[in-house]
C-alpha cells in the first residue's frame, strides 16, 4: 500500500526489480539449498527436508527434498541439518557514524536488511541505491536521510557540541531539520521529500501543533512517520496519527527524574493504550542492547576505543575509525549528562515489551549501532538473546522481530519477512534451531542477499575485508 512506503523506498524496490544479470552481486546461475529445515516465521513450524531454489533474486520453488530436484547447472548448497530463516533485520542504525565497513559486517552476520534512521544523506542514500543496483555489496537499506528535530533542543545541543570541542557532533547536529513551527513541519517534509527518503525520523518532539502540520504533511506525501516518544500524554493521539514505531525506552519526567512513562499507569491503563497502539499499527522498537550499553563503566569503553586488535574481545578488531571515534564522543557526552536512573528505567521496560507484546502491539528489533560498545551486525544476535532471555519473549516472537515484524512496519510483507515462492530471496542459513535456542542467529553458515549467495567462506572474505 503506497502510505506504508516513502518514495525512496519505491525507488529501492525498482531498483531490485531492474537489478542487471550481469551484476556482480547476482548469481547467473539458480541456487539450490537442499535437505534444510525451513523456519516458518509466521506459525513457528518447522519444514523438514525442503529444497529451496532461487533464481534472479527471487525464490522461485520449494517443497520437499525428494520431490523437489535442483535445476541443472544450479549452485547447490547442502542444508542437511541446518535451518533456514528470512534474512534478518536491524531496524535502528546510523550508518554515517558506522563507516562503509559496516555494510559487510551487517551481511556476514545475516543481516540483509537495515533501517538507517538518520545521520548524512549524502552519505547514506548513495549507499541504498548502488546496493539496490547491484553495484554495492550491503544489506537493503531503508533511510531517513535528516533526522527531523526540536529546533530548541537541537540549539541547545549545538551550544554543548562546541563546549565539548567536538567538531564531528557539531557536523552530525547540523545536518538535522529543525522544527517549531507549523511551517518548519511543511518545509522540513518538502526537504525529505527532495532528498528521496524512504520515511521521516523525529527525535525530541516540537509543539502539538507543529507536530500536527509535520504529520499532515507527511501523510500527504505517503512518508511514514517514526522515531522517540512524544510526551507521556500523547502518546495515544500520535499513535493514532499514523506513527509507525517508537524507538527506545519511553521515558518522562516526575520531580526532576527520568522514569518510565508507563510507570504511572495501572496495567488496565497500559493495557488500553497498547490495545491502541496495536489497532494503530504503532510498532515498538526497544533496543535494549542500547539501553545496556549505558551500565557499561567508563573505564571499559576506553579500553574498548583502545583496543584495535580485539585483544579484550575478538569483535573488536572489527570496530571502523568512525565508530571508534562515535564512541569517543558519546564518552565525553557521558560526562555531562550525570546519572539518569537508567537502571529503574530498563527494569520497566521489560514490563513494557512484555505486555506491549501481549497485547499485539508488533516489537522490532533494533540496535542503536553506533552506541558505545555495540558493533554492527554482530549486536543483533545480543538484542535477540535480551528480548527473550530478559524480556520474557519466546523465540520465535523474538525473531519475528527481525524478520516479519520489520517487512509489515515497511510495508513490504508481501515481498520480504518469510520463505516463500515469489519473495525476495534475503535468506539466513543456521547451523541450530533458533526456536529452540534463539542465540543460534549467532551460529551463520551461509547468507542469501536478493539471491546472491555468500557461503562461510565468503562471509569470511566480508569480515576480512571490514578488519
Amino acid at each position: 500500500m503506497v502510505p506504508r512506503l516513502g518514495i525512496g523506498s519505491l525507488l529501492l524496490i525498482a531498483g531490485l526489480r531492474g537489478a542487471s544479470r550481469d551484476s556482480p552481486l547476482i548469481d547467473q546461475s539458480p541456487v539450490a539449498i537442499t535437505g534444510v529445515t525451513v523456519v516458518d516465521v509466521a506459525s513457528g513450524g518447522l519444514l523438514p527436508n525442503e529444497t529451496v531454489i532461487i533464481d534472479g533474486g527471487k525464490i522461485i520453488a520449494m517443497g520437499p527434498a525428494t520431490s523437489t530436484p535442483p535445476p541443472s547447472g544450479s549452485r547447490r548448497v547442502d542444508g542437511t541439518g541446518k535451518y533456514l530463516i528470512p534474512g534478518l533485520w536491524d531496524m535502528h542504525t546510523h550508518l554515517t557514524m558506522t563507516g562503509r565497513s559496516a555494510l559487510k559486517l551487517f551481511l556476514a552476520n545475516g543481516v540483509t536488511g537495515v533501517r538507517d534512521m538518520g545521520g548524512d544523506p549524502g552519505v547514506v542514500l548513495p549507499w541504498r541505491d548502488s546496493i539496490a543496483a547491484g553495484s554495492l555489496e550491503g544489506p537493503r537499506i531503508l533511510a531517513a536521510g535528516s533526522i527531523v528535530e526540536s529546533a530548541s533542543w537541537l540549539n541547545a545541543v549545538l551550544r554543548l557540541a562546541e563546549q565539548l570541542h567536538s567538531p564531528e557532533l557539531e557536523a552530525e547536529l547540523r545536518l538535522r531539520l529543525p522544527i517549531e513551527t507549523t511551517t518548519d513541519g511543511i518545509r522540513d517534509v518538502d526537504s525529505l521529500v527532495a532528498l528521496r527518503a524512504d520515511f521521516l525520523k523525529i527525535r525530541n518532539f516540537p509543539s502539538p501543533a507543529a507536530y500536527w502540520a509535520l504529520a499532515r504533511a507527511a501523510r500527504g506525501h505517503g512518508l511514514r512517520i517514526t522515531g522517540h516518544s512524544p510526551p507521556a500524554s500523547e502518546l495515544g493521539p500520535v499513535s493514532d496519527s499514523g506513527f509507525a514505531s517508537f524507538e527506545h525506552s519511553i521515558i518522562s519526567v516526575r520531580n526532576d527524574t527520568l522514569i518510565d512513562a508507563f510507570d504511572g499507569m495501572t496495567e488496565s491503563q497500559r493495557g488500553e493504550l497498547f490495545h491502541r497502539f496495536a489497532k494503530n499499527g504503532t510498532a515498538y522498537d526497544p533496543t535494549l542492547v542500547s539501553s545496556k550499553a549505558r551500565f557499561v563503566p567508563d573505564s571499559a569503553i576506553s579500553r574498548m576505543i583502545g583496543d584495535s586488535a580485539g585483544a579484550s574481545v575478538p569483535t573488536l578488531r572489527y570496530v571502523s575509525g568512525a565508530i571508534r571515534m562515535a564512541w569517543r564522543t558519546q564518552l565525553a557526552m557521558r560526562a555531562v549528562e550525570g546519572d539518569n536512573n537508567w537502571g529503574p528505567i530498563y527494569r520497566s521496560n521489560l514490563r513494557d515489551i512484555r505486555e506491549m507484546a501481549a497485547a499485539g502491539v508488533l516489537i522490532l528489533a533494533g540496535t542503536d549501532v553506533p552506541v558505545v560498545t555495540l558493533i554492527p551486525g554482530f549486536s543483533l544476535p545480543d538484542e535477540l538473546d535480551l528480548l527473550v532471555h530478559e524480556a520474557g519473549l519466546t523465540p520465535l516472537q523474538a525473531l519475528q522481530a527481525a524478520t516479519r515484524n520489520p517487512a509489515v512496519v515497511l510495508g513490504l510483507a508481501h515481498r520480504l519477512g518469510e520463505i516463500a515462492v515469489g519473495r525476495l530471496a534475503d535468506l539466513v542459513l543456521l547451523d541450530a534451531n533458533p526456536l529452540a535456542d534463539i542465540r543460534a542467529t549467532r551460529a551463520v553458515r551461509a547468507v542469501v542477499v536478493n539471491g546472491h549467495l555468500y557461503d562461510r567462506r565468503d562471509l569470511d572474505r566480508l569480515l576480512a575485508h571490514a578488519r
